[in-house]
């Protein structure tokens, strides 16, 4: 009897949706109409992709709740969680974040925050030499993780697979 094959983990990398110019503060600061259909396409775009998340981590930020929860809607994702750490967070930060609250019973997980962190996380996850992945808002890029455990998690050790962006 040969052994069972190891399950590859899977992380969505995304930038929340477009947002209005201006808010009370920075944090509350809401998706525009734009945004919310563009979310509503990039979720689409998620549930087609054969990589849906079976768990979103989003930043606490109003926009970037509300790009997840409509993403998680559009592709039947029952759990996610909003986490005030990622707001602000570098992109080393983010891979620690993901490390520490993706339990291991999940191999596809999806991350939604703001730019240049996205795109600096995008770049880690690739290591040197990689094609730069472009995050404008609503941008995903789809990667392979060589780790068995989220814990695992690491700079360098992730494989892009698919890209997407409104434009």
């Amino acid at each position: 009897m040969s052994e069972p094959s190891e399950q590859r983990l899977t992380l969505l990398v995304m930038r929340h949706s477009k947002t209005e110019p201006n808010a009370q503060t920075d944090h509350v600061r809401r998706l525009t109409e734009r945004g919310r259909d563009d979310a509503r396409t990039a979720g689409a775009w998620v549930a087609r992709s054969g990589h849906v998340p079976e768990l979103i981590l989003a930043s606490s930020a109003a926009r970037a709740d509300e790009t997840a929860q409509l993403v998680a809607a559009l592709c039947d994702v029952r759990r996610l969680e909003l986490v005030d750490d990622l707001y602000g967070a570098d992109g080393y930060e983010v891979l620690e974040i993901v490390a520490e609250q993706v339990p291991d019973d999940v191999t596809t997980a999806m991350v939604v925050g703001h730019n240049p962190t996205m795109a600096e996380v995008a770049f880690l996850l690739q290591g040197e030499g990689a094609d730069e992945v472009r995050f404008p808002t609503s941008g995903i890029g789809i990667f392979e993780l060589d780790a068995s455990s989220w814990s695992d998690l690491e700079a360098g050790h992730g494989r892009l697979l698919a890209s997407y962006t409104r434009d």
